[in-house]
């Protein structure tokens, strides 16, 4: 499937980092993988190398995820849990503002993993 995205014409230039704004579709392959294609020139602009952890906002709601190389092109997930918050689906056209997240990332595991093994 050929992915077309747009900038919108009159974006100011951004700081590194971003926040970057562009129009894309939903990609879907399959029955339920849908993720999104990140034109180059955004990645560019984001300026923190092909594989970015990123702040995603489709339609006002924002989660974190992980710019991700696949083919030669880069791509960012759009799970089953973030389709139902920002109300998309694969195929549907949106308008997305990816920023670097650039907080740290902490991950609790279960009391028993945690505790030393004596």
């Amino acid at each position: 499937m050929k992915q077309t995205t747009k900038t919108p014409k009159n974006e100011p230039a951004t700081a590194k980092g971003g926040p970057v704004k562009f129009h894309t579709k939903i990609l879907q392959a399959g029955k339920t993988a849908t993720g999104i294609e990140i034109p180059d020139e955004i990645i560019e602009k984001l300026g923190a190398g092909k594989r970015p952890p990123v702040r995603v906002t489709i339609n006002g709601q924002t989660y974190r995820s992980t710019v991700a190389v696949m083919g030669g092109k880069f791509l960012v997930g759009v799970s089953a849990e973030n389709r139902a918050k920002t109300g998309v689906a694969g195929g549907d056209e949106v308008d997305v503002q990816l920023q670097l997240d650039t907080q740290p990332r902490e991950v609790t595991g279960p009391e028993n993993i945690r505790r030393p093994i004596p």
